[in-house]
């Protein structure tokens, strides 16, 4: 390769993309949650998503191995929020507003644009990424605000 890994974050950071916060409560009622923005919509039929997690993540194996979870796409305003679910799992949710889901039970955060709760289909290993595939089996839209986005490593809202 004539680039190093730091030219290719460099050039993708040019691809906007929104930001979402995968949540989920593990097998004891523990809410756990990470800020993901590789979302994608893969299928219509059935309504399918993709997205990649750091497979050296502290906090990607709540993800590989639940049985469901929510993706709750954030709103212009919760920048803070979403740097704290990148930052670490949150150990004390005390600060974060959010209502146990009455469909899977998943954590839904107050003031997400929406939430997609999911059952995972696939999982592929790519690299240093896990590369999850779920179905949705259940959404809400909340809001037509402006959503948060990634840019050129940072957060806007446009």
């Amino acid at each position: 390769m004539s680039f190093s890994a730091q030219d290719f974050r460099k050039a993708m950071s040019h691809f906007t993309t929104g930001v979402a916060i995968l949540t989920r409560c593990d097998t004891e009622g523990h809410p756990h949650g990470m800020t993901i923005n590789s979302l994608t919509s893969a299928s219509l039929e059935p309504p399918l998503l993709l997205f990649c997690l750091n497979k050296y993540s502290k906090t990607a194996h709540h993800f590989t191995e639940a049985p469901s979870f929510a993706v709750n796409i954030l709103s212009g305003d919760q920048e803070p929020l979403a740097r704290s679910f990148a930052a670490r799992d949150l150990k004390d949710w005390n600060e974060v507003e959010w209502v146990a889901s009455s469909f899977l039970g998943n954590p839904i955060l107050k003031g997400i644009v929406a939430a997609l709760e999911c059952k995972p289909k696939a999982i592929h290993t790519a690299g240093d990424h896990h590369i999850l595939i779920a179905e949705v089996q259940h959404l809400d839209i909340f809001s037509t605000e402006n959503p948060l986005i990634f840019y050129k490593s940072h957060f806007h809202s446009f």
